[in-house]
């Protein structure tokens, strides 16, 4: 195993210059990437070993002042595609969650764990894991929702397909 410290060369954050939604917390050590770095959660020295699931806020709270979605975003455009999987996991997972967000949530996941696949070299999972995100995305009846412009973030998976050189990760701009 490598060191944790050293982010895979072929890693590059989305978007390092998003706005952060959480600007107080700091970002892990570093990226999880299988067979690059310590597991997060089961390795101890893990970065989140022995902290638990994140706790989301009760339903129905806004998703402006929920800070694990938040939080989701903020470690999804900075790279950390598992971290961020992670916290959204933790809200799909929620009891009470509305079907179309649960849907929304489950799509972030999925492109999420494509996005982790891509920069694994492993472009045969990454086009399967986008595919299950525009289904669940296609299950959405929104335009927008919990911040999302959902047509922005179909056109974007769309463009995942599998490309030479992979198309650029999805960036959200929550409103």
């Amino acid at each position: 195993m490598n060191d944790p410290r050293i982010t895979p060369p072929f890693l590059d954050a989305p978007w390092p210059e998003a706005p952060r939604l959480g600007p107080d917390e700091p970002l892990p050590p570093y990226r999880f990437v299988p067979k690059c770095s310590p597991h997060p959660v089961t390795h101890p020295e893990g970065h989140r070993y022995g902290q638990g699931e994140p706790v989301t806020p009760p339903p129905g709270t806004p998703w402006q002042d929920n800070r694990v979605y938040g939080r989701g975003f903020d470690l999804y455009h900075a790279g950390y595609y598992w971290e961020a999987h992670e916290y959204w996991e933790a809200i799909w997972k929620a009891p009470g969650i509305p079907r179309d967000e649960k849907s929304l949530v489950q799509a972030l996941i999925l492109n999420a764990a494509a996005q982790l696949k891509t920069v694994s070299g492993k472009s045969r999972g990454a086009a399967l894991l986008t595919a299950k995100a525009l289904q669940r995305l296609a299950k959405v009846n929104e335009t927008r929702l919990l911040g999302v412009d959902i047509d922005s973030f179909r056109d974007a998976l769309q463009a995942q397909h599998p490309l030479e050189p992979p198309a650029p990760p999805p960036k959200f701009r929550l409103e």
